[in-house]
């Protein structure tokens, strides 16, 4: 029996599974780049499409013609089975992720994302990365967003334990 798992966007797991893997330090071995709306990684949207090939997931274009409709698949009950022990020691800090972020819309993971990676990048080049310096690295790379709420976004990771 398929379930849904409701409108969910490639934008929205690319940042989600960021967040738990760099803010979180769940080590999953995915390897980010920046990209349009923030990190990115091909990796990971190869292993879904893998899930999707193995008929764990189903992966459609939502009939909208925004984002994706995604359900579980006939064997993902197998697949989960099978890494039932990896998730238990997992699951407290997915779910510290998902109450701190409290069904946050795409802009404001991507606001997050980028703010984490971009105090991560700075840091890496030994640069101040206050949360004015974030935002105007970020504000460089993405136009479109205000720089308040980038300082903001990164203030909010810093009181949620995410920042670098």
């Amino acid at each position: 029996m398929e379930q849904s798992i409701g409108r969910v966007g490639h934008t929205l797991i690319q940042k989600l599974i960021y967040l738990l893997q760099e803010g979180m330090g769940v080590r999953l071995g995915y390897r980010f780049k920046m990209y349009m709306h923030g990190p990115y990684s091909a990796d990971l949207w190869g292993d879904l499409t893998q899930l999707r090939d193995y008929r764990a997931l189903n992966i459609d274009a939502d009939p909208s013609g925004y984002g994706y409709r995604i359900t579980t698949g006939p064997v993902l009950g197998n697949v989960v089975a099978n890494q039932e022990q990896r998730l238990a020691s997992v699951r407290p800090t997915i779910e510290r992720l998902l109450d701190v972020l409290g069904g946050a819309p795409v802009r404001r993971l991507e606001i997050l994302a980028t703010a984490h990676f971009a105090s991560a990048s700075l840091k890496r080049l030994g640069k101040a990365a206050d949360a004015r310096a974030v935002a105007k690295a970020v504000c460089a790379l993405k136009p479109h967003l205000a720089e308040q709420e980038v300082v903001d976004g990164y203030h909010d990771l810093a009181s949620a334990g995410l920042a670098p």
